[in-house]
C-alpha cells in the first residue's frame, strides 16, 4: 500500500464491492424518475385515443406531460435542508415512497386531476432524488472511479425512459404502472442495507460510525489517511459556508456558473425535453415503415448506447473533452 505526500490522496488497493452495490441500489431511483419522466412517450397517445377510458384534451396532456418539471422545482428546493438534516441515505430512501404513491395514483386515476398530481407528487422525488444520489455517489466513491459511478446516474435514467417506452407500448396503463412500482420497493428494500456517506457523518460529529462506513467503501481496515483528510474537508467547510450572492460575487464562482447555465441551456433549447415526452407522437406523426413504438425503443436504445460509451472513457478521457465533443 503506497501513500502519497502533501494533499495527494492514499492509493486504495481494497475491493470498492460496496460502492458499486451502493451506486447500483442508489440510482434504482433515478430509474424510476426516468420512468416517470418518459411515461407520456407511451401514454399520452392511449388518453388521447377517442376511445380512451379518461376523457383528456391535448392541453390537458400538454400540463400532464410537464408537471413533473414543476414539481422538481419544489424538490431541488426542499432536499437542500433535507440532506444535511436527515442524510444522504434517509433523503435517498425517502424518495421511494412519492414515487411509488405516483405510480399507484397513475394506475387507479380516474381523472385528469389525480394524474395531474400524481405527476406533480413524482417530479417533487424527482428533485430530491437528482440532489441526493449524485451527492451521495461523490461522497462515497474512490477518485478513480468517481467519474465512471457519477455517470452512472445518467446512464440509468436514460434506462428508465426506454423501460417506460418498452413496457408502456405493449402494456395498459393501469398495468404499466402497477409494474412500474415495483421499482421504488425494490429500492426501497436494497438501498436500505448500504453505509451512510462518510463525509455526512462527521459533518454530524459521528468520527466513529464514518470509519465505519469508509472502511467498508473502500474494502480497508485502514482508512486514517483518508478519514484525516475528510475530517479536515469537512472542518473548512463548515468554517467557510458560502452565501448564495457569493456565487456572483467571487470571480472564480461566476466562471463556474457561467459555464453551468452555458452548457445546461445548450442542452435544454435542443429540444430534447420535448422529444423525450412525445417521442412516439412524433414517430406516429413521421410514419415509416416500422411501428411507432419500435421507432421509440431503437431511438432511446441508441441513446443509452452512446451514454454507457461515454460514462465508460469518461475517467480516462476527462470530462471537458466529452462536454466539447457532443
Amino acid at each position: 500500500m503506497k501513500i502519497t505526500t502533501g494533499s495527494s490522496l492514499k492509493i486504495h488497493q481494497g475491493k470498492p464491492t460496496y460502492q458499486y452495490l451502493a451506486a447500483f441500489t442508489g440510482t434504482l431511483t433515478i430509474i424510476t424518475s426516468g420512468m416517470h419522466y418518459g411515461w407520456p412517450s407511451p401514454s399520452l397517445p392511449k388518453l388521447l385515443e377517442q376511445n380512451s377510458t379518461m376523457e383528456v384534451s391535448t392541453d390537458e396532456g400538454s400540463w400532464m406531460a410537464v408537471m413533473p418539471l414543476l414539481g422538481a422545482v419544489i424538490g431541488a428546493l426542499i432536499v437542500g435542508v433535507t440532506v444535511d438534516i436527515l442524510g444522504r441515505k434517509r433523503t435517498i430512501i425517502l424518495t421511494t415512497f412519492p414515487f411509488f404513491a405516483g405510480w399507484i395514483m397513475v394506475a387507479y386515476a380516474k381523472s385528469v386531476t389525480v394524474l395531474y398530481v400524481a405527476r406533480f407528487i413524482a417530479g417533487v422525488a424527482d428533485g430530491w432524488a437528482f440532489t441526493a444520489v449524485p451527492m451521495y455517489i461523490g461522497e462515497i466513491a474512490d477518485p478513480k472511479i468517481r467519474g465512471l459511478l457519477g455517470s452512472g446516474v445518467s446512464v440509468t435514467w436514460i434506462f428508465g425512459i426506454l423501460l417506460i417506452n418498452v413496457i408502456g407500448s405493449y402494456l395498459s396503463i393501469t398495468v404499466t404502472a402497477l409494474v412500474s412500482s415495483l421499482l421504488p420497493v425494490l429500492a426501497l428494500l436494497t438501498f436500505v442495507w448500504m453505509p451512510e456517506s462518510p463525509y455526512y457523518l462527521l459533518m454530524r460529529n459521528q468520527p466513529k460510525e464514518a470509519q465505519r462506513s469508509l472502511q467498508k467503501f473502500r474494502g480497508l481496515e485502514d482508512v486514517d489517511a483518508e478519514l484525516n483528510r475528510l475530517t479536515v474537508a469537512v472542518r473548512q467547510q463548515t468554517h467557510n459556508t458560502g452565501k448564495f450572492l457569493d456565487l456572483f460575487a467571487v470571480k472564480g464562482n461566476r466562471r463556474a456558473v457561467l459555464v453551468i447555465l452555458i452548457v445546461r441551456a445548450g442542452q435544454q433549447l435542443s429540444g430534447t425535453t420535448a422529444i423525450t415526452f412525445y417521442a412516439q407522437s412524433i414517430f406516429k406523426e413521421a410514419g415509416d415503415d416500422i411501428s411507432f413504438e419500435l421507432a421509440t425503443i431503437i431511438y432511446f436504445s441508441v441513446q443509452l448506447a452512446m451514454t454507457m460509451v461515454c460514462s465508460s472513457i469518461v475517467d480516462r478521457t476527462g470530462r471537458r473533452p466529452r462536454l466539447l465533443y457532443q
